[in-house]
């Protein structure tokens, strides 16, 4: 089966996405992987090796913080209530 040559050095070949590596070793995340696993300009992903399959796994992190205008003064308390749901949500 020949390859197909999608733009941005991308290539799809028997159903695998081979994505060229530039001179800066940068890598184009195809779109149908991006919006597999949600991720958006400015995100954070995590580089994992698998040593029992020999690969390369990669995963969304964490999440962009939320900016909320509140009216009010913001307390110890309220501090530290948002630092424990964050860790509780952390976690798990």
């Amino acid at each position: 089966m020949e390859p197909i040559f999608v733009p941005w050095g991308i290539y799809v070949v028997r159903n695998k996405i081979l994505v060229r590596v530039s001179e800066d070793y940068r890598i184009h995340i195809p779109e149908e992987l991006r919006e597999k696993i949600g991720v958006k300009p400015g995100d954070y992903l995590a580089f994992y090796f698998d040593e029992e399959e020999g690969v390369i796994k990669i995963k969304p992190h964490g999440r962009k913080r939320a900016t909320v205008k509140i009216r009010r003064r913001i307390t110890e308390d309220d501090i530290e209530g948002g630092v424990e749901e964050v860790l509780d949500e952390i976690t798990g």
